[in-house]
């Protein structure tokens, strides 16, 4: 597989190999935030004879659903930028843990170079 073809958003939130930066982790933390976000307000703000509800309801559990498997995609990739297995990502199920685990992967920096689980993010070619 070429770098080129390696990067892509089907790779950044579905896929379980190689390595992402802190950066790209964070904002996709935001950018699931910022849907959520979205949804539940279109959710308050409806009235609850419409119709519309219902499939608001139903983008909202499959957001949960899409979302769920992308963090867990993200964290993996993102301890793997730090040297450690994937399967540290049951943490994330850990309440209140579960915050402290996001904050470290968006704050503790990644490997330089290349590792057991690819090149470094930073400089994917070198």
């Amino acid at each position: 597989m070429s770098t080129q073809s390696k990067y892509t958003l089907k790779w950044l939130f579905f896929e379980f190999d190689g390595r992402i930066r802190r950066m790209t982790y964070f904002l996709s933390g935001v950018f699931f935030v910022l849907l959520y976000t979205y949804i539940t307000a279109a959710i308050f703000q409806t009235p609850k004879s419409s119709a519309l509800l219902g499939w608001l309801g139903l983008a909202f559990l499959g957001l949960m659903a899409v979302s769920l498997w992308a963090t867990i995609a993200l964290s993996v990739k993102r301890l793997h930028d730090l040297g450690f297995p994937g399967v540290m990502t049951v943490v994330m199920f850990i309440p209140m843990v579960s915050f402290l685990f996001f904050f470290a992967l968006c704050l503790v920096p990644g490997n330089p170079g290349k590792n057991q689980y690819g090149s470094s993010p930073v400089m994917p070619d070198q």
